[in-house]
């Protein structure tokens, strides 16, 4: 096994992390995460934090954090919705998978079903 062949199978390949919706769209628009933190009113960890790919599928982002940074980026919040944070999450066993809106909003008896 000549050097380079070594140097092939010794390393290890590392899992390329996307970059979070929010990353794109900062970056898109050429402002740092201190500029965008100050525009928004969000502090620069929060901004960090949201932008953190590891920490997307445990993060909660508040909904007004997202809709001040699309408002100062010039998109929708829709754009920057990750994929993970438009799974259902259940909080608790009655609700362990989304309802049906057909039977969730129909009422009887005055009720909500």
């Amino acid at each position: 096994m000549d050097r380079s062949e070594a140097l092939a199978s010794s390393a290890v390949a590392k899992p390329v992390q996307r970059k979070t919706r929010l990353a794109e769209w900062r970056e898109k628009r050429g402002v740092t995460q201190e500029e965008l933190a100050n525009a928004t009113g969000i502090s620069t960890s929060t901004i960090r934090r949201l932008e953190n790919p590891a920490d997307l599928a445990r993060a909660n982002p508040s909904l007004r954090y997202l809709q001040n940074c699309a408002l100062a980026l010039g998109c929708k919040l829709n754009q920057l919705l990750e994929p993970e944070w438009q799974e259902w999450m259940p909080f608790d066993q009655r609700r362990s998978r989304p309802p049906k809106p057909d039977g969730f909003w129909r009422q009887q008896g005055g009720q909500r079903q």
